[in-house]
């Protein structure tokens, strides 16, 4: 407000509002800076230069981790250039052309530091001396726990309209707040453009959320939510980049082979719905640890695949492909803290546009085993 105490955007004249809407006009990128719990006022409370400001992710500033919240700001705004394109990954054995457009993308030439560049090099040696898919590194190599990798033997699917699945390796867990941090906290990690320079769409997203929005459930060990499907692409780019792997989101048939193999069960457990083996039905008022209910794993040891949080894929709600590009939505599975029984079923799946930032979105990870 102004010294007389009326809103400043409501003066026409006002230098910052001209100044935001020019900026807006030339494409010349704003990020809101949001003060003590304020939030992103509606379309129809700006003036109508400023009003798709209103859908742009802003960073919000808080006094109790205040140095954190500036210095992710300063980060963003150094990280304006342009990084010039490095060599095509190689793919070993292609699979179809969705790995290919995906995984045989270019890299970005980074800086990385001395440490960092170990841990690339480790995880290096480590993967190319594992070419039995059974001694595939379990941990990840940068991510904090609870994270590890489990293998997907190769199978089909009880239905058989998926055919046979190569083996392929799948997170235990979702993916958590923790491991998210990570990304965020990284100089090369969500700062950088690159990881969404897989689609037109992709690359407009992040054009216009150069700041990730705040998870809606504090909580190292809590699943990550509020993650668009781009934003947990780009993370599985650069968490493939670091640890010289392919990794991506599953598809909806990886999804559900991993929740019951080639059983058919209605959840992970059996064909008898058990409260003490998930989070669902509202009765916790919100996701837990991903930890919490081991007697709740599938067949192959996969945890949280019946509610807590639904899960993102790779597959198209209506085509059932899976191709990066387009902004078809996407398949969901796997249900969330809030659903009756029958939405946890392994054999049930919601949908979302890919921009949707929800309460009750998360994510896991599949990593592709490379045949030598």
């Amino acid at each position: 407000t102004d010294s007389s105490g009326r809103r400043r955007l409501d003066n026409p004249h006002d230098f910052v509002r001209l100044e935001i809407a020019a900026a807006m006009k030339r494409s010349i990128r704003v990020i809101p800076v949001l003060l003590r719990g304020t939030t992103m006022p509606r379309p129809e409370d700006l003036p109508p230069a400023l009003g798709r400001l209103s859908r742009y992710n802003a960073l919000q500033i808080s006094d109790d981790r205040f140095q954190f919240d500036v210095d992710r700001l300063i980060n963003a705004l150094e990280k304006t250039g342009i990084r010039a394109p490095a060599r095509r990954a190689r793919v070993k054995t292609p699979q179809d052309d969705i790995l290919e457009s995906y995984f045989a993308t270019t890299r970005p030439s980074l800086a990385l530091t001395a440490q960092n560049l170990q841990d690339t090099q480790a995880a290096t040696i480590a993967y190319d001396g594992s070419t039995d898919p059974t001694t595939l590194p379990s941990q990840s190599f940068i991510l904090p726990g609870p994270f590890e990798w489990l293998l997907i033997p190769e199978g089909a699917l009880h239905d058989e309209r998926s055919g046979t699945l190569p083996a392929f390796a799948i997170s235990r867990y979702p993916i958590t707040n923790r491991q998210y941090d990570a990304f965020l906290m990284a100089a090369d990690g969500y700062l950088d453009p690159i990881w969404w320079d897989y689609s037109p769409q992709a690359r407009h997203w992040r054009y216009y959320h150069p700041m990730a929005a705040e998870t809606a459930f504090a909580g190292d060990d809590l699943p990550r939510s509020q993650v668009s499907w781009y934003d947990c692409l780009a993370f599985a780019r650069w968490l493939g980049y670091h640890e010289n792997a392919q990794i991506s989101l599953p598809t909806a048939a990886q999804w559900r082979r991993a929740a019951h193999g080639s059983t058919g069960s209605l959840y992970p457990w059996g064909n008898m719905f058990d409260r003490e083996r998930c989070n669902c039905l509202n009765r916790l008022g919100g996701p837990t640890s991903v930890t919490q209910f081991p007697l709740g794993a599938s067949p192959y040891g996969v945890m949280d695949m019946s509610g807590n949080i639904w899960e993102w894929t790779l597959t198209t709600w209506h085509s059932g492909q899976s191709r990066l590009a387009g902004d078809d939505e996407r398949v969901l599975k796997g249900g969330s803290w809030v659903e009756p029984a029958d939405y946890v079923r392994i054999d049930l799946s919601a949908q979302h546009t890919p921009e949707s930032e929800q309460p009750y979105l998360g994510f896991r990870l599949v990593k592709r085993i490379l045949d030598e």
